[in-house]
């Protein structure tokens, strides 16, 4: 999978993740899941469920923290970089 593909996929499930979510033509890379796109704690559970069966990876417990998944930026880094761990990320 290309990073781009990946990203683009990323988007996807955020946006199927929470309504107000869906029209959004992009995302702040430091919007708050909770405090900006309106997620409340079951669609942020919900989100980290559908993330790690999409591209096969998982959170330690220790990660599913405010700093780690708390904004779209970050969560979509430690995303890429458990992506890239396992090698599943072409240039």
């Amino acid at each position: 999978m290309l990073r781009k593909e990946a990203v683009e996929c990323f988007d996807q499930i955020v946006r199927s993740s929470s309504a107000a979510c869906a029209a959004k033509a992009a995302f702040d890379r430091e919007a708050s899941f909770i405090e900006d796109l309106g997620f409340d704690s079951l669609a942020s559970i919900k989100l980290i469920s559908d993330i790690e069966e999409k591209f096969d990876i998982e959170f330690d417990i220790n990660e599913l923290v405010y700093d780690v998944i708390g904004c779209y930026g970050t969560l979509l880094d430690n995303v890429m970089s458990k992506i890239e761990k396992k090698g599943d990320i072409n240039e």
